[in-house]
């Protein structure tokens, strides 16, 4: 299975909608397509995920040429990215794909600011 993640807006700022479309490039057997939004504090040491939120955004078999569509809401006070020589804030997008096996995972930065 192959799928790619189409963001609607290269960078959001706080309070607005990240949305876009799941597009799947090749098929296969799926459960369900869950993506999840992700703020990581990032050090060389360590990634913390302080804030997380997930959606459900297609249940059963995947085809190719499917397309699916999602949104999110950011807080109004979401931290914006930033990357320092010390460190890094982040946020992260990544699509799961619950498979038998080996599940497929695509994941994507999001600015935010």
């Amino acid at each position: 299975m192959k799928l790619d993640l189409e963001l609607a807006a290269e960078r959001v700022a706080p309070g607005k909608t990240v949305a876009g479309r799941v597009h799947v490039v090749e098929g296969g057997d799926s459960r369900e397509l869950t993506l999840t939004l992700t703020f990581y504090e990032h050090t060389r040491d360590f990634a913390i995920p302080a804030a997380q939120t997930s959606a459900v955004v297609h249940q059963g078999t995947v085809t190719r040429g499917d397309a699916y569509e999602f949104s999110f809401a950011l807080p109004d006070d979401a931290v914006p990215s930033v990357e320092t020589k010390n460190g890094k804030l982040y946020w992260e997008l990544e699509l799961r794909s619950d498979e038998p096996g080996v599940d497929t995972h695509v994941r994507r930065e999001l600015p935010v600011g």
